[in-house]
């Protein structure tokens, strides 16, 4: 992090040290400028404390990484993580919400790559769950991902295009003061820059 002084990566890879240099090894960083009280690394899977593990059908490990940060008196938990697109998704869902009930006594924002768009019943279902956590959807309004194949999202395919898959959610006390979708090309993914108060 030298290109980035005054900031600290948080995470830990989904893989194990002996395979980290694998092409498929990735983790989940949250990079902070903030006093960093606690940082843990969890699996989506049934066993959420075992790294590397996998949850049924899922064709590579998932994990979730929780950075406890106090900003001034505020005590805040961001968690970031990425969800399979092709397997399982349910359950990883499943296993997040645990994961976010263990910080709830605090304020809390969940970044990710759900890889569902905002309108699939699944997202709808989760965004639901959210809501009774006090975790509000902060809607970007926009496609968030570069998708070769949004031409064909208003054919019969649309229900499989994906065109809005990176997600944030927050605690209902915190203020929203802006939310907009960058267009970049660093990823297909696009830049969210949200400030909150």
């Amino acid at each position: 992090m030298s290109y980035l002084p005054n900031y600290q990566l948080t995470g830990k890879y989904r893989l194990t040290k002996k395979i980290s240099e694998n092409h498929s090894n990735e983790s989940n960083p949250i990079i902070t400028n903030q006093k960093v009280i606690e940082t843990n690394t969890y699996s989506l899977s049934k066993n959420i404390w075992m790294l590397g593990k996998r949850s049924f059908l899922s064709l590579l490990p998932r994990i979730a990484t929780v950075t406890t940060i106090k900003i001034n008196n505020s005590i805040i938990n961001v968690i970031n993580t990425r969800l399979d697109h092709l397997t399982d998704i349910a359950k990883k869902l499943e296993y997040l919400k645990q994961i976010i009930e263990k910080y709830r006594e605090n304020q809390i924002i969940l970044t990710s790559d759900f890889n569902l768009n905002e309108d699939d019943p699944l997202f709808i279902k989760f965004a639901k769950e959210m809501e009774k956590q006090n975790l509000k959807l902060i809607k970007t309004n926009t496609s968030t991902f570069n998708n070769p194949f949004a031409s064909l999202q208003k054919g019969p395919l649309k229900n499989f295009i994906i065109t809005s898959p990176d997600h944030i959610f927050a605690s209902r006390s915190l203020e929203i003061i802006e939310t907009k979708v960058l267009e970049d090309q660093i990823s297909e993914h696009k830049m969210i820059l949200t400030k909150i108060k």
